[in-house]
């Protein structure tokens, strides 16, 4: 699935290049002091620099905690399925929680619709 890309919108450059030159425990460190989970953090390793080479990113983050890399493992297992489900929703909630860091809380299902009311009185078999 695209990955969307982390920056502001309302400028010229991405914020991107921030993480440049960072090595993979330092962000590691960083997500964890900013209260991020080994899950969200495995997901989030696509952002990292570098992770043209996903493979390089996610056994460098196995190196870093058991825990990250009980996730790394889970994701990796996740994209090998036809549907990614799981993979593709940690990424969605841990990109949901970067992007919304600092902010006030965030209710996303409050975005949803709710689905229609299925009457089986008027389905016909």
């Amino acid at each position: 699935f695209p990955i969307p890309p982390l920056g502001r919108k309302d400028t010229d450059q991405a914020d991107g290049n921030m993480l440049q030159g960072t090595s993979v425990p330092e962000i590691v460190a960083r997500l964890y002091k900013m209260g991020f989970i080994a899950r969200d953090i495995a997901a989030l390793g696509i952002y990292f620099p570098g992770a043209e080479d996903l493979d390089s990113i996610e056994s460098q983050l196995m190196e870093v905690d058991d825990k990250i890399k009980g996730a790394v493992k889970s994701g990796i297992q996740s994209r090998k399925t036809v549907t990614q489900n799981a993979y593709q929703v940690n990424v969605g909630e841990a990109y949901l929680k970067l992007v919304t860091f600092g902010q006030s809380k965030v209710d996303p299902l409050a975005y949803y619709y709710p689905a229609a009311k299925l009457d089986l009185k008027k389905v016909k078999l």
